[in-house]
């Protein structure tokens, strides 16, 4: 099947949150983004994790963007304007343990939409259940 669209931002219909998610990935041990989805790494360089689904499909899905190595041969990436790239969609695996295994560090921050753009300043932090001191 082949359909051209430019790969953006994530998008909803009627998103009640937006926000960002910034990775480290893992460099230790065996598994690897390449391990896990079965991606040929000698043939593919994956430059970007598209992970979705909702509540009616009871499951989410997870696509791999990447780039035909031969197609980058020789090139310099700063001087590439557009990247002309294929969606994988990776079947049989678990989107959030491939997203486990591969995570050295994760931080990711959601704000409701009416927020978006708006500084939050933090005053006091909490717990639920309430810690104590010991």
């Amino acid at each position: 099947m082949t359909e051209h669209y430019v790969w953006g931002e994530a998008e909803l219909t009627h998103p009640d949150w937006r926000g960002t998610l910034a990775l480290d990935e893992r460099i230790t041990g065996e598994d690897s983004l390449y391990s896990l989805t079965g991606v040929d790494k000698g043939k593919w360089q994956i430059i970007g994790i598209d992970l979705g689904g909702g509540e009616r499909e009871f499951k989410h899905d997870l696509h791999v963007i990447a780039l035909d190595r031969d197609w980058i041969q020789g090139r310099r990436i700063s001087e590439i304007a557009e990247f002309e790239a294929v969606d994988i969609f990776v079947h049989d695996v678990d989107p959030y343990e491939v997203l486990r295994a591969i995570t050295h560090q994760l931080d990711i921050r959601m704000r409701l939409r009416g927020l978006v753009g708006k500084r939050i300043a933090i005053t006091n932090r909490l717990d639920v259940p309430e810690q104590t001191d010991d």
